[in-house]
């Protein structure tokens, strides 16, 4: 249970019928605060902006979740005080993984190390492409590529900073920023419709902040999840 208590639950239910719709059913009953939204679409960015837009009208700040994290209790607490003090803000957090090595990309990282050839190859690569920031949350270099360090634990940051990127997998944003750009744009099927999305919110004035106490842990699995062609498709619309 969270510290915050003001508050309520959009859930948007795409999977199949039976045990998750049964759940849901059960949790409404017990609580009022529970609103569910049924629709097969399978469009991220579309579903995306359904839970804001099916959110009621007194809500004035947004707060995601992936459906495989955890967040922590004080973790709605910790967003609402930010965004009501810092208003012109979206706010992230640690997205701990629960997994060791904590992703694939940390798998291939701590692989390549064991090796002296691959360790050059792998150093050239954090200095050229990752500008020597490959483990900070959230950084963007001007190659494009993406750090990797919101997944593990960054006791050196023990206050909110200002960083490039967030995650849609722990995020706290604000209606108002939310209806200033339009929310996620659906052109995007499945991936970067998230890093769009902050990008817009920079350009419309909005801060980017990395808060080491919104925390949530991230029950991940390794593996492909979603169709190459797609992710292929959304890379390119993000990047071009």
């Amino acid at each position: 249970s969270q510290t915050y208590r003001n508050f309520e639950v959009v859930t948007v239910n795409n999977g199949k019928e039976g045990e998750t719709r049964r759940l849901l059913r059960n949790y409404q009953k017990e609580k009022n605060k529970l609103t569910v939204v049924e629709d097969k679409t399978k469009k991220l960015s579309y579903l995306f902006n359904l839970g804001w837009k099916n959110a009621s009208k007194e809500a004035e700040i947004f707060a995601y979740c992936a459906d495989d994290t955890e967040p922590q209790k004080d973790w709605l607490e910790n967003i609402v005080t930010y965004l009501t003090e810092n208003p012109n803000s979206a706010v992230s957090g640690p997205t701990l993984a629960t997994t060791n090595p904590p992703g694939e990309m940390f798998a291939l990282h701590a692989m390549m190390k064991k090796n002296f050839l691959l360790r050059a190859i792998l150093r050239v690569y954090e200095y050229f492409v990752m500008e020597d920031k490959t483990f900070e949350p959230g950084h963007w270099p001007e190659s494009g590529a993406f750090t990797m360090g919101a997944g593990i634990p960054l006791p050196h940051i023990k206050t909110p900073v200002e960083i490039d990127l967030l995650t849609s997998g722990n995020m706290g944003v604000t209606r108002e920023a939310m209806e200033k750009v339009g929310g996620f744009d659906e052109h995007f099927l499945f991936n970067h419709a998230d890093g769009d999305l902050f990008i817009r919110l920079k350009r419309a004035g909005y801060k980017m902040i990395f808060h080491p106490e919104v925390t949530v842990l991230h029950h991940m699995r390794f593996g492909p999840t979603r169709f190459p062609e797609i992710m292929g498709r959304d890379t390119a619309f993000y990047y071009l």
